[in-house]
């Protein structure tokens, strides 16, 4: 029998350094940035937040002491309320294919980015892609150990101490490389590990979100400013035909004429800006902007979801969701005693920044409500009065030029109640957002 060498370096540590060196070479091609640390490094930074905490003084300041608790109560909160977040998306999601039939709607836009967005998908699959080394790598040291202990139990029982004690110091090489990557695939696979992933989803919807509902807005002002065209084209014409009885002026003619090239050339701008919507739309869904995709109206706001905001309640979660300072406390966690106060007030003031955002993004909601309702009482009085004037100019109670003058009106309320609704849909969406951090500090 051929014995081995005592020197020889296991394939366990080549194995180990190998992946090692691929793993700290970046994220691979098309990745997230998020991932170009690797759970390795990150084990490693915990690693040294833990050792800089254990070497702190326990329980200094009972302010520190106090507020440190608070921040933990608050990031366990924080992270049950996003786990529970994240389980109310997935099982909102529809079981039918997302964009079904070609037609996208607004409440299905999450689960349309997650399935088709391409910086999304690149995230995730950078993600399964290092998670798959690692499991690669789990496997073959597994399977090496198992040869090493078969070698070692060979040479065990042909009394070669020698070999057996090469085997052995193998052998346990790989189980202390099978620990370690064990704790790397573990801590890769938890959930707060996959909080950029999400994050990385939720920002994509949240600019979808904002897509949509600008290209729902440039529709409503593309068939704004068709029916205002018209109404224009229309009283131009009636302006020559008034002006060959004498009933108008030169100058009249060329102010009706004027008009109605204004509100022609504001139509090309509004569908050149609806195409340009479109196809921004489509591309961070991952469908094609060949016109197959219909994009669905928008649901009408529901007045309802403010009677259940709980403004404190809500910034309390913020505090504890917001990625920022979630950053700032990791960073900050394990300072040295002299340090403690600087730590305690840079946390502070992101919570109060963080608190003022959440008032003022409250306010707002309230504010765009005031504007829906108002919309919503002057849509209602254009519309009776249209119904009004239709039934004069049947009557041949109402001149034409009145008449077009009334539609006019009843077009621009109905514009303004458009917009409004688009708007006050927008400032709830955002609050949402904030409470599960998505939001900036400013």
């Amino acid at each position: 029998m051929q014995r081995r060498e005592n020197n020889r370096i296991p394939r366990g540590l080549l194995l180990t350094a190998a992946l090692a060196a691929v793993l700290s070479a970046g994220p691979l091609a098309g990745g997230n940035a998020a991932f170009a640390a690797g759970p390795g490094d990150a084990l490693a930074q915990t690693a040294a937040e833990t050792a800089a905490a254990d070497q702190a003084q326990a329980a200094t300041e009972a302010e520190a002491a106090a507020a440190e608790q608070a921040q933990a109560v608050t990031e366990t909160e924080a992270a049950a309320a996003d786990q529970a977040q994240a389980v109310t998306e997935t099982e909102a999601a529809p079981s039918e294919p997302v964009v079904q039939g070609g037609v996208l709607r607004y409440e299905a836009l999450q689960e349309a980015v997650h399935n088709g967005n391409p910086n999304v998908l690149a995230a995730a699959k950078s993600y399964e892609d290092r998670l798959a080394q690692y499991e690669q790598a789990l496997n073959e040291l597994i399977f090496e150990r198992r040869d090493a202990y078969s070698e070692r139990e060979r040479a065990a029982d042909n009394r070669d101490k020698d070999l057996a004690k090469s085997w052995k110091t193998e052998y346990d090489t790989y189980t202390s490389s099978i620990t370690m990557y064990r704790k790397m695939r573990d801590s890769m696979t938890s959930y707060s590990a996959q909080r950029s992933l999400r994050q990385a989803e939720r920002q994509a919807t949240i600019a979808a979100q904002s897509l949509m509902i600008s290209y729902e807005s440039l529709r409503h002002q593309r068939d704004t400013a068709q029916k205002e065209t018209d109404l224009r084209r229309r009283q131009w014409e009636l302006s020559k035909t008034r002006r060959a009885a004498g009933l108008a002026s030169d100058v009249d003619v060329l102010s009706a004429e004027n008009s109605y090239l204004t509100t022609a050339s504001r139509l090309s701008s509004a569908e050149d800006s609806l195409t340009a919507a479109y196809r921004n739309l489509c591309y961070m869904v991952g469908m094609p902007d060949d016109g197959s995709l219909v994009i669905a109206p928008l649901p009408s706001p529901d007045p309802s979801r403010i009677a259940g905001i709980n403004l404190e309640a809500d910034t309390w979660k913020a505090i504890g969701n917001n990625t920022t300072l979630i950053s700032q406390r990791k960073q900050n966690r394990g300072s040295s005693t002299p340090a403690t106060d600087v730590r305690l007030r840079t946390n502070a003031e992101g919570e109060q920044k963080l608190t003022a955002k959440m008032a003022s993004l409250y306010e707002a909601v309230l504010q765009k409500q005031q504007e829906y309702n108002s919309a919503q009482i002057g849509w209602a009085k254009a519309q009776e009065a249209k119904r009004v004037s239709d039934l004069k100019a049947s009557a041949g109670l109402l001149g034409e030029p009145e008449r077009l003058s009334a539609e006019l009106d009843y077009v621009s309320a109905e514009a303004s109640f458009s917009a409004a609704s688009l708007a006050f849909l927008q400032a709830m969406d955002t609050y949402d957002w904030a409470v599960i951090g998505m939001t900036g500090l400013e």
